[in-house]
């Protein structure tokens, strides 16, 4: 396969997959933004499939319902 082709749909895996970290799995409506920490994750594409991702979204969870009590 041509490497330009490889780079390309590695490029729309990543932006995907960013968009359903920002859009739905750590959903934030009042800044609408993603923390820099995720784009780094996925700078190793290879990488992110042996991150643990549930302790994540739950810690992201319990700091937004806090914060939405505290408010």
């Amino acid at each position: 396969m041509d490497d330009s082709i490889e780079v390309e749909r590695i490029r729309y895996a990543r932006a995907y997959i960013l968009e359903i970290l920002r859009g739905y799995l750590m959903l934030d409506k009042s800044r609408n933004l993603i923390h820099l920490r995720w784009l780094l994750k996925l700078v190793d594409f290879r990488a992110v499939g042996e991150l643990i991702w549930g302790s994540t979204m739950l810690s992201t969870l319990y700091r937004e319902m806090c914060r939405a009590t505290t408010k």
